[in-house]
Formats: structure tokens, C-alpha cells, sequence
């Protein structure tokens, strides 16, 4: 599958870089950064100490891309993501010597958008606020319709989101964008080709225990990150491949963060369920939903439509607009995650 992976690096979209560069069914075109997590350029920064980690191509794209929604106020989450945006770890991943593309990340999408061959599609795996995307939409929206599939971490099923109430954190720091992707913003017909949502609903689904970790790096490994971390040592991780180092590091800090026993994988299981579209719930459910943009208690939620029926004089159901992922096999996504960080190759 080509893909271009458009993040807010951000803990768990670092995990989902390091699990779609590690796949080889992943054709990984490009990489292109939002603010979301943190500002702009702490992302651009982030994805390119992460782009090291995973061993990607030196001469991979990455692009720096819009520093603020298009209408909403800034928001970013240091709370959960920490000051830089990768959980404080110490020692921080390395700085990159890599050199960012000195076309926009929205320039970059376009570009790699037209050089799609007639009848073929351009996947972007978008695990952060839609601004880069929203504006490609506005940008070429006729090809969009033709080539431009989204699948997105965004957005709130059934159980309420994070950022609010009912809505879900990457929707609700940019709603008109999630409208506009969403082709839920008043438009004429679909935005783009296909879009798939993998809501929050199945983001806390996806867990990884400690004998899971254990089982990737072998206990003396997971001890000698540990006594790291605690500042008793140098990082010595040499006989782990750096991405299953950097991996370990983000999902321990996690776990010793919040005195947890288990770990959501969070962005990493939206990459899971295009890796294994077999798994249960991973195709999701074709739905009509909309962008809440007015209410006061409510904005930035995707309102779905799972009415079963509808009667005069209810309100219609809309047409199916949406691939609602909701719902998910959690231990066979991570296990996909597992495989792949565990690889030595």
C-alpha cells in the first residue's frame, strides 16, 4: 500500500511511525507534520529522531506542515505527551541530522497526490488533527474524489471522546477540517475516495501487558531501560535493534508514568488494522457521520448515524459517508505491533 503517514508526533504516532516504517506492506512515501501534540516544529523535530530509531531511508520526505487549526484556537497536550512531545524520556532520542523537504507538507501531498497513475489511490494514514488534509481537499478536491484515501485516528463512536465530553482530541483541535475531510461540511458529494475513522472508541482497546514487553527486549534488556531511565546508567540498548529500543523506551515511560501495568499502543492500532484488515472490527462499519461545529458542549464530535431505522417524521439517516472503526480484536492488533517492533531485520 503507498501511504504517506500526516502526524503530531506525540507518543503513540512516534509507536505508529516505527510500526509502518518496520512493514513491509507499507510502501511509506512520505511523512508530514502538523501541530497537534505539541507545536509544529517540536513535531518535525520529533519525527525525525523517530525516523532514525525505525531505520528509514536517509532520503525519505518529510515536511513540515500547518502551525495552527483552521479556525480553533491552539491546542496542544504536554500533559499527556510531555514538554518536548516524547514523553520526557531521558536520555531524549538522539537529534537527527536528517534535513527536512523545503516544500510544505500540504505542497508534498499534492505533489505525490498527481503523481498517482490513473486509477490508482494514495493512502494517508493521518494520525492528527486533518488541517494538512482539509487543506488538500480545498486545494485539488476533484482528485481527491478520484485518488485520496484517509484513514484516520480521529473522532469518537459510541463511548465519549477525551478532549471533551463527546469529542475525541484530533477532531476537536481542528473541526472544520474533520468536517471538510469528512465531506461532512455542508459540500457537494465526498471529499475524497474512501475515509475510514479509527475512533477512540477502539483506540483504548489495544493494550500490551508488561510480559509482552518482557517477551521483546527479554527481562535483563527491560532492566537495563529501567536502571537507564532511572538515571543509574548509560542507555546501552546495542543488542536490541534501535527501533525495538525506542519502542520500549516510549511504552516503559508510559507505563512507569501512570504506575500502569499495561500500555495502550494508541495511534500504532490504527496502523494495525490496515496491516491486518482480517482482524475483527478492523474494516469497521460503513455509517453516515457529521462534525459537530456549534454546540457549546459538543464541538469537534463525530456524530454517527447507527439508527437501525428511522420513521416519519424522524430526521432521515444520511448516506453512508464513513468506515466507522469502533470495535476491535485489541490482542490481534497487538500482536501486529509486537511482530513487526520485534523483528531484528
Amino acid at each position: 500500500m503507498d501511504c504517506i503517514l500526516d502526524v503530531d508526533t506525540g507518543v503513540d504516532d512516534a509507536l505508529a511511525l516505527l510500526l509502518a516504517l518496520r512493514s513491509p506492506s507499507l510502501n511509506v512515501l512520505a511523512v508530514t507534520t502538523v501541530s497537534g501534540n505539541v507545536g509544529v516544529g517540536a513535531v518535525l523535530d520529533n519525527t525525525l529522531r523517530v525516523l532514525d530509531a525505525a531505520g528509514a531511508r536517509a532520503d525519505l520526505p518529510v515536511a513540515r506542515g500547518c502551525d495552527r487549526p483552521l479556525v480553533s484556537a491552539v491546542h496542544h497536550c504536554p500533559q499527556i505527551h510531555g514538554e518536548d512531545g516524547l514523553g520526557d524520556l531521558q536520555q531524549p532520542l538522539p537529534p537527527s541530522a536528517r534535513r527536512a523537504s523545503p516544500l510544505h507538507a500540504v505542497e508534498l501531498l499534492l505533489s505525490t497526490l498527481r503523481a498517482v497513475p490513473a486509477g490508482g489511490t494514495l493512502t494517508v494514514i493521518a494520525l492528527a488533527p486533518l488541517t494538512n488534509v482539509a487543506m488538500l481537499v480545498r486545494l485539488a478536491p476533484e482528485l481527491c474524489r478520484q485518488k485520496l484515501r484517509v484513514a484516520w485516528m480521529g473522532g469518537a463512536a459510541y463511548g465519549g471522546g477525551n478532549a471533551s465530553q463527546w469529542a475525541e482530541a484530533n477532531a476537536a483541535y481542528d473541526p472544520e477540517a474533520a468536517a471538510i475531510v469528512l465531506g461532512a461540511d455542508g459540500a457537494d458529494g465526498a471529499a475524497c475516495a474512501a475515509v475510514s475513522i479509527y475512533t477512540w472508541d477502539a483506540y483504548k482497546q489495544v493494550e500490551l501487558s508488561e510480559a509482552q514487553l518482557l517477551a521483546l527486549a527479554g527481562e535483563a534488556d527491560l532492566a537495563a531501560l529501567d536502571a537507564a531511565c532511572d538515571g543509574e546508567r548509560e542507555f546501552a540498548d546495542a543488542a536490541l535493534p534501535s527501533w525495538t529500543a525506542c519502542a520500549l523506551r516510549l511504552l516503559r515511560g508510559e507505563m512507569r508514568k501512570w504506575k500502569a501495568t499495561t500500555v495502550m499502543i494508541g495511534d500504532a492500532g490504527a496502523v494495525a488494522a490496515l496491516l491486518a484488515p482480517e482482524a475483527e472490527g478492523a474494516m469497521g462499519e460503513l455509517l453516515h457521520v457529521v462534525v459537530e461545529l456549534a454546540g457549546t458542549q459538543t464541538r469537534g464530535m463525530t456524530v454517527v448515524d447507527a439508527r437501525p431505522f428511522v420513521m416519519v417524521p424522524d430526521r432521515p439517516k444520511g448516506e453512508p459517508n464513513v468506515s466507522v472503526i469502533s470495535k476491535v480484536d485489541g490482542a490481534a492488533l497487538g500482536e501486529v505491533f509486537l511482530k513487526a517492533l520485534g523483528s531484528r531485520e
